[in-house]
């Protein structure tokens, strides 16, 4: 069984208005881009022996930039569409986060996936899984968490199978992140608090470097703390950039 640690599947349905449900040949043909063609769609997944996903709930700030943004003419205007998928508010991310989360539970009712929602549902899965019935099982990640407007709420996404949160991706009200330096804000400290509370493993990637250690801070004063993953992160020592992990990072997290 093959896992993948990060998929935007959701995301590229709301993005580009795709059918994950079709082949990869069948897309690529119907769409004929040359650029940001689709790469994955749900029959792929199980054709290619990839028994689980964690599959993401993305939100977009309104301010983020690309980090070739400040070179002249490297950027085009954004179009109506891209636009139509910022968030400005708690609630506005919450509310395009929450149509992800219907998605995915869509396809679930469906037969496409299958979310794993506790030890016994993996074990339950693995089992199915080596008799051959090739269900994709699905984490549900929060990356970047504008969509829960509160600490306080984060129960209610637990609900709904939210077993992992990445609390930025680049600057939200919880955190410094990716071409945004910053540390974890008060709100940020409270949100780990929380996820240690229920048991939701804290996902590292795209915190800036200063709210990294902010977080595994929190963790360290808590009893019993929660898990803590990158779930797609590099070595900085290769590819130097705030995006990656120092050496030092890597063997926190080990």
């Amino acid at each position: 069984m093959f896992i993948d640690a990060h998929l935007d599947l959701a995301f590229n349905v709301v993005a580009h208005g795709r059918d994950l449900t079709r082949t990869v040949p069948d897309l690529r043909a119907a769409e004929a881009k040359t650029a940001q063609e689709v790469m994955v769609t749900l029959p792929e997944l199980q054709q290619a022996g990839v028994g689980i996903v964690f599959g993401t709930i993305f939100t977009l700030p309104h301010h983020a930039k690309r980090p070739w943004a400040k070179r002249p003419g490297a950027t085009k205007p954004l179009t109506t569409r891209q636009k139509a998928l910022m968030y400005r508010t708690p609630d506005e991310a919450h509310a395009k986060g929450v149509d992800q989360l219907d998605l995915y539970r869509r396809w679930e009712d469906d037969g496409w996936l299958r979310i794993l929602r506790s030890q016994a549902d993996l074990a339950a899965h693995e089992a199915a899984w080596a008799d051959d019935e090739r269900t994709t099982g699905l984490v549900l990640l929060v990356e970047g968490a504008d969509p829960i407007r509160t600490p306080d709420e984060l129960p209610w996404w637990v609900e709904r199978g939210v077993r992992l949160v990445g609390p930025a991706w680049q600057r939200t009200r919880y955190s410094g992140g990716t071409y945004a330096p910053g540390p974890l804000t008060e709100l940020g400290r409270d949100l780990i608090r929380a996820m240690n509370e229920a048991g939701v493993a804290l996902d590292v990637s795209h915190l800036a470097h200063d709210a990294v250690w902010d977080a595994l801070g929190v963790l360290d004063a808590c009893t019993n703390p929660t898990h803590v993953c990158a779930s797609h992160s590099n070595a900085a020592a290769l590819v130097p950039t705030d995006r990656h992990l120092t050496d030092a990072m890597l063997d926190a997290l080990a």
